[in-house]
């Protein structure tokens, strides 16, 4: 369960925190930045939200495209035995 002393939000591509308190009354301390999300990360192109903190606030999953694997390309030969001359077995 989140412990209700942090707001975090985003501002451009930062995530941000600020201290917040409930009792007395609702006070909001000052903003610290946290650490850049990453650029691909679109946080306004979906209801997704890029981040999660964990319920002690103290670390954060964050979404990213996966890197792409070393790929070679791949060659699709159509109608290989008859570029062959071969006959098909029946």
């Amino acid at each position: 369960m989140p412990h209700g002393r942090e707001i975090f939000f985003v501002v451009g591509q930062r995530l941000w925190a600020v201290p917040v308190r409930t009792n007395p009354r609702f006070e909001v301390g000052e903003p610290t930045p946290l650490f850049e999300l990453p650029s691909q990360v679109d946080i306004f192109s979906s209801n997704v939200y890029p981040y999660n903190a964990s319920p002690d606030g103290q670390r954060f999953v964050v979404l990213r495209e996966r890197a792409a694997a070393n790929s070679s390309a791949v060659t699709v030969v159509v109608n290989w035995m008859a570029a062959l001359n071969l006959k098909p077995n029946r």
